[in-house]
């Protein structure tokens, strides 16, 4: 590869998190009143060209379609955290994903770090159990509830990701969108009486799809180079940019302790993707006793 495959990369990532960013700013902003089936129909509904990348194998793959389940799930309540909660406990929440993913690789299916690693997920950990439990803000209904279904899918990624690999990644993406709408459409159809369309956003839903869906192929993107450590190192400004628009746009109150908190996870989150990895320690319990 050469240096402008990697400048490329970072390009992409820097282009998707800047996107994502401007995704979650209009569903704040402008998508706040629009129910959530809608706005996620919507979205599942512009990804749904990608299905002409899904193979038969993958659409008859359990692990594929309960992932897909998972994350169609926490899509949805990240909709909701969005709309009905903080805009920081929603970044702050997001954050917290790479931790969990590698400590359920870690416990459950065979994923080998080195001490340090396993050191610093430890801190990270602590630390991001800190910021939530000292800032009361982000202790709404829908922050909470995004974290759990954050923590769903990480256990669902690290156990997707022992049996599927990176050649996956766009025939999945089309088995999520299509999961998503026909989910989300069902449920439409059944609690259609409950809230009316809300038409004056569609103009508003329709661009935020489409944001959306650019963000996520310029992820596949970058991360289709050997250069994913430094693709993914960008996402790491995500917290901090929604810090700053939480309290300059949305009026939300950003503590010291969750600033710095924040910080203090990105640096380790940083850290421990810049590390090497040193195999020194296994899994610590027996992956084929314990699967999700």
């Amino acid at each position: 590869m050469k240096s402008g495959s990697k400048n490329l990369s970072i390009l992409y990532s820097l282009c998707a998190l800047l996107l994502y960013i401007l995704s979650d700013f209009i569903t704040k902003k402008y998508l706040h009143s629009t129910s959530i089936l809608d706005i996620s129909i919507m979205r599942f509904a512009v990804g749904l060209p990608l299905i002409i990348f899904l193979s038969t194998p993958l659409l008859k793959d359990r692990h594929a379609i309960g992932f897909a389940i998972v994350n169609t799930v926490n899509s949805m309540a990240g909709v909701y955290a969005l709309t009905s909660g903080s805009l920081a406990g929603f970044a702050i929440a997001s954050q917290m994903r790479p931790l969990f993913v590698s400590g359920f690789g870690i416990l459950f299916f065979g994923a080998l770090y080195s001490r340090k690693i396993i050191k610093l997920l430890l801190v990270a950990f602590v630390a991001s159990v800190f910021v939530f439990s000292r800032d009361t803000d982000l202790h709404q209904t829908a922050n909470i509830f995004f974290v759990i279904t954050v923590i769903l899918q990480s256990a669902s990624f690290a156990a997707f990701g022992s049996h599927h690999t990176n050649r996956d990644v766009l025939g999945f993406t089309g088995l999520y969108n299509l999961v998503g709408f026909l989910t989300c459409l069902f449920l439409r159809v059944v609690f259609w009486r409950e809230t009316a369309i809300d038409f004056d956003a569609i103009g508003y839903s329709v661009c935020n799809a489409l944001i959306a869906l650019a963000a996520s192929l310029l992820v596949i993107l970058g991360y289709r180079t050997k250069y994913k450590v430094q693709a993914s190192a960008i996402n790491y400004l995500r917290l901090p940019i929604s810090l700053v628009l939480a309290s300059t746009f949305f009026n939300e109150t950003v503590t010291i302790v969750t600033a710095a908190g924040s910080l203090f996870i990105i640096a380790i989150v940083y850290e421990i993707g810049r590390s090497k990895v040193e195999p020194e320690i296994g899994p610590l319990l027996d992956p084929q006793e314990k699967r999700l």
